[in-house]
């Protein structure tokens, strides 16, 4: 996996558990 590929999908991963976490 490229660094770039896992550094996006820990940022979406983050994003999304934020947007959980305020609802």
């Amino acid at each position: 996996m490229k660094p770039l590929l896992s550094a996006i999908a820990a940022a979406l991963i983050l994003f999304s558990a934020q947007g959980v976490a305020e609802q």
